[in-house]
C-alpha cells in the first residue's frame, strides 16, 4: 500500500513532457522528474 497519493504521467516525446509539465505545474501541483527505480514505487 502506498501510503501517498501521486499522479504518473509517462509522455512519449519532449513537446508531450512540456505540455504536460504546463498543464500540472498550472493546478498549483508539484512535479517531480523520477527515471527508473520502479521498485520504489511498488516497494512504497
Amino acid at each position: 500500500m502506498i501510503p501517498f497519493d501521486f499522479e504518473y504521467y509517462k509522455p512519449n516525446t519532449i513537446t508531450d513532457a512540456i505540455q504536460t509539465f504546463q498543464e500540472i505545474e498550472s493546478q498549483g501541483k508539484e512535479v517531480i522528474y523520477y527515471s527508473g527505480g520502479t521498485e520504489f514505487i511498488t516497494f512504497s
